[in-house]
């Protein structure tokens, strides 16, 4: 399917059996990411209003994150953050300064 867009080299990123574990390494992995402030406006708001779901009968906030219009933004900057912390995405140099080395290859 991804290859019928043009897509090679195509890594699947480990599936991570609880979204929390995900979470907390895209937390530890945060810092080390590169924005492009004016690009990744809504990224940003996307990441910034991602929540966690109210269970309602319950009266209490649920472990699981909210499904809503950030979700997906989010969810694909935890895939960012997992592949890196897997070793799929390297820092070429020194992690303060060097370029990161994104192989050419598509991360789902």
């Amino acid at each position: 399917m991804l290859e019928d867009l043009g897509l090679r080299n195509i890594e699947i990123v480990p599936v991570i059996s609880d979204i929390n574990t995900g979470i907390n390494i895209t937390r530890a992995e945060f810092a080390s990411a590169y924005f492009d402030e004016e690009g990744c406006k809504l990224g940003f708001s996307h990441l910034e209003n991602y929540k966690k779901r109210w269970n309602e009968r319950d009266g209490r906030w649920s472990d699981e994150p909210r499904k809503d219009h950030t979700s997906e933004g989010a969810d694909a900057f935890r895939q960012w953050a997992q592949a890196k912390s897997a070793g799929m995405i390297t820092p070429a140099g020194s992690i303060w300064g060097g370029a990161l080395n994104y192989p050419t290859l598509g991360i789902v």
